[in-house]
């Protein structure tokens, strides 16, 4: 819950801004991407998840470090990032408007290492496109 002491502190312009946003009518095919986003990626998870935890019940919580080291193959098109990216990972990356460079999206990527695994993964599946994803989860069900 919102606390109202809170709102009154928001200036009025600021409030006026945040109200518009939130009452304009949303696009079909931002509601679909939201949609996939969340249940494509929990599918994702299940995915990892029922797999390491049938495997190695040992390293069933390094689960997520697998899905970000295949989602990394995947964004630089399998190529090893050992010697840098490619300009498939710039060209998805470059997808938030704020990354338009390669200068930026590398700095970008040296601030995501700081990051905990889960956002990283929230941040690389929520520049994907639906496509995307669906490629990423068919090749996770045929391994």
């Amino acid at each position: 819950m919102i606390n109202k002491k809170f709102i009154k502190q928001i200036p009025n312009e600021i409030l006026y801004l945040i109200m518009k946003f939130s009452y304009n009518k949303q696009s079909k095919e931002l509601i679909l991407d939201i949609n996939n986003f969340y249940y494509s990626k929990n599918q994702l998870y299940l995915l990892y998840f029922n797999y390491w935890i049938k495997s190695d019940l040992n390293n069933c919580d390094n689960f997520k470090l697998l899905i970000l080291n295949d989602l990394l193959d995947f964004l630089n098109n399998y190529s090893s990032y050992y010697f840098g990216y490619n300009e498939n990972l710039y060209s998805i990356l470059s997808r938030n408007i704020l990354l338009d460079t390669k200068n930026k999206i590398n700095k970008y990527l040296l601030i995501l290492e700081t990051k905990d695994v889960e956002s990283v993964i929230s941040i690389f599946w929520g520049l994907m496109t639906i496509n995307e994803r669906s490629i990423i989860l068919s090749q996770t069900k045929l391994n």
